[in-house]
């Protein structure tokens, strides 16, 4: 990110604040949606402008947290109209506070019949269904059900939204704390959460439990932060029960939260503290739901599995595959569809991958700790059933700490809201896909670089091909060699006739310098070797990113002892030209050890890189005979290139 300082924030930060007072005021409601398109496109514009170009003044506490809480209390007087949960999360306080437990019956119980002349019941979602709702968020439910019971419907809803809202902002402030003294990354980037619209609309327009979820998960961040190990064991467990006590789904984080203990006190201490955080659990549950009601929730959590469905792309489609297929499988209705098939299915995957997670991802501090998080929630989001657009928000206050994955989760926030398109009768598999799709293509885009780095190795054996029989015997020196694969293969394939040399101006990344390759930081235009020192000067693809071409061959033509190979990519139109600097630079955009300079390329045919070859030897201080010695087009699929060797000969002072 870069600071933009000929500009000032002010018009995106109010743009983003008009923007999200258009949502509130607007509801949205579900037969609003389409218009409320138009602000919530511009809010995520605004916002995505601010964390790009102005980090420094977003980054500031005073900023970036007042900022969330004025963004949030736009949001407090207007009822949700996009779901029903809100009218449950009042039914199971209004039964609360008259001692019932919300677990013990369904709503449409007939035990319940005095509760259900209400408007709670008739506007609820699922009224057969027991409530799965854990203790911290039947706390907040006593509350609205309290005002409910008092005032009326608006106030119980307004204080659940409130007090999710808090807990939330609870959350936003240990985050906070975790992003800026557990890692280095700019603390701008927490405005992709703290101010994210759909962040806005679930918890402060929408009174969502996820509010207490995102207390548990600061906590749980903020925990390595702590002064000392048991203070850092204790928050860890901390976090992790205010999470569980929220949403059910932090419990499978069990394993990866005993061994970041262990880390910090020991195993010991680490069990102990599993043990207590259980134990608070258990007796923050107690009140609410008895052992002998856990069967009852437990069947209504398994019909999420079984029969609810709402934008679950991997789900449909291989719900589809299976009803596709000619054969009923063994053991299965074949009048009831793939879902029952691969509900569960995708559940034993999600587990499966989740202990696989929680077990083997590291915990050596927050990053590392926000990246499993992350990872065990997206792998839930990714193989669920059903993925309503609060569902997001177990994985956006993540996505600050970690590029792992942040493109294509800040893109499906974005395309949350078109979701709701599906209550005024656009097609549901089309916008799933929408959803889905664009996520596909932001984590590809995003991570392409891991893609691209085998097929780059491949690409270096094809490479090696075109250049390995004209390296003579020696020193080679490759320059702009980046994560010198290309050299390596040489290399190994010369039998122990060639050592390989490395020049590139960027430092080794990750993934670079495997391998017995030599390797040295410099810039082509100035290298730091003698005069006709290297048998085989290589420039692979390199001249045209330089800045200065005919410089770096100047460079490269000294430090030869008598060969030069240059391999380059050119094109025929002006036209051709540009789609293959465009491409050049997409494809190179994500390296890390990369001497690809990311301006726009600049393309020469073989012949006029030939005359500057010979007019660099021309002035030299001792003059030099260039004699080509073959000059082709090396592939014949894929852009064309032009390999060019050529043989240096000086009469003066050297050899002839």
């Amino acid at each position: 990110m870069t600071s933009n300082r000929a500009t000032t924030p002010l018009p995106a930060a109010v743009l983003l604040a008009a923007a999200v007072l258009a949502l509130a005021l607007l509801g949205p409601d579900r037969d609003v949606v389409g218009l409320a398109l138009i602000p919530w496109a511009l809010a995520f514009a605004a916002l995505i402008h601010l964390v790009a170009r102005h980090p420094e003044w977003l980054g500031r506490p005073a900023v970036l947290l007042g900022g969330a809480v004025v963004l949030r209390a736009l949001w407090l007087p207007v009822l949700p109209d996009l779901s029903d949960d809100i009218f449950r999360y009042l039914w199971d306080g209004w039964l609360g506070i008259h001692r019932i437990s919300p677990f013990l019956h369904v709503p449409s119980d007939p035990t319940l019949a005095g509760f259900q002349e209400s408007v709670l019941f008739r506007e609820m979602n699922s009224p057969d269904v027991h409530s799965i709702y854990p203790a911290l968020s039947q706390l907040v439910f006593l509350g609205g059900g309290l005002l409910y019971e008092w005032v009326g419907l608006q106030a119980g809803q307004l204080a659940i939204m409130a007090g999710f809202t808090l807990l939330e902002l609870g959350g936003l402030l240990l985050l906070h704390r975790a992003l800026r003294r557990g890692t280095t990354l700019p603390p701008a980037l927490l405005a992709l959460w703290a101010w994210n619209p759909l962040a806005l609309l679930v918890v402060a327009g929408g009174g969502h439990s996820e509010g207490g979820l995102v207390l548990g998960l600061g906590l749980l961040l903020a925990a390595p932060t702590l002064s000392t190990p048991r203070r850092r064991s204790v928050g860890l467990w901390a976090g992790w029960a205010l999470a569980s006590l929220s949403k059910g789904i932090p419990l499978v984080l069990l394993p990866l939260v005993w061994r970041a203990s262990a880390r910090e006190g020991g195993r010991k201490q680490a069990t102990l503290g599993a043990l207590g955080a259980i134990t608070a659990c258990g007796l923050a549950t107690l009140p609410f739901l008895r052992p002998a009601d856990l069967p009852g929730v437990v069947a209504s959590a398994q019909l999420y599995v079984l029969h609810f469905e709402f934008n679950a792309g991997l789900y449909f489609l291989l719900k589809a595959g299976v009803e596709a297929l000619p054969f009923a499988i063994p053991g299965t209705d074949p009048t009831a569809g793939g879902g029952p098939v691969v509900g569960p299915l995708l559940r034993l995957v999600f587990l499966v991958g989740a202990l696989a997670l929680t077990l083997r991802h590291p915990v050596n501090g927050v990053r590392f700790l926000a990246r499993g998080l992350l990872l065990v929630f997206g792998l839930y989001l990714v193989t669920a059933t059903t993925v309503h657009p609060w569902y997001l928000l177990w994985v956006l206050p993540l996505v600050p700490f970690t590029s792992l994955t942040r493109a294509p989760w800040l893109w499906a926030s974005a395309a949350a809201l078109p979701t709701y398109l599906t209550y005024t009768g656009t097609s549901h598999l089309l916008l799933t896909g929408f959803f889905w799709g664009g996520w596909v293509v932001a984590l590809a885009l995003a991570e392409r670089e891991r893609v691209f780095r085998p097929l780059r190795r491949l690409a270096a054996r094809r490479k090696a091909g075109w250049v390995g029989p004209h390296v003579r015997p020696g020193l080679l020196l490759d320059v702009g060699g980046g994560d010198g694969h290309l050299a390596r293969r040489i290399q190994e394939s010369s039998g122990g006739q060639v050592r390989a040399f490395v020049a590139d101006p960027a430092p080794p990344g990750r993934h670079g310098g495997e391998g017995p390759i030599l390797r040295v930081r410099a810039d082509g235009g100035g290298l730091p070797l003698a005069t006709a020192s290297a048998p085989t000067v290589l420039l692979a693809f390199v001249l045209h990113h330089a800045e200065d071409p005919d410089r770096v061959l100047a460079e490269a033509i000294r430090v030869s002892g008598g060969r030069l190979i240059v391999l380059e990519s050119t094109c025929r139109s002006r036209l051709g030209c540009r789609a293959l600097a465009e491409l050049d630079r997409w494809v190179n955009a994500g390296r890390e050890a990369s001497a690809a300079d990311l301006r726009r390329p600049r393309y020469r045919n073989a012949q006029e890189w030939l005359e500057a070859i010979r007019v660099a030897a021309r002035e030299q201080p001792a003059p030099i005979r260039v004699r080509v010695v073959e000059v082709d087009r090396p592939n014949r699929v894929g852009h064309r290139v032009a390999r060019m060797v050529v043989d240096l000969q000086r009469t003066e002072g050297g050899w002839s």
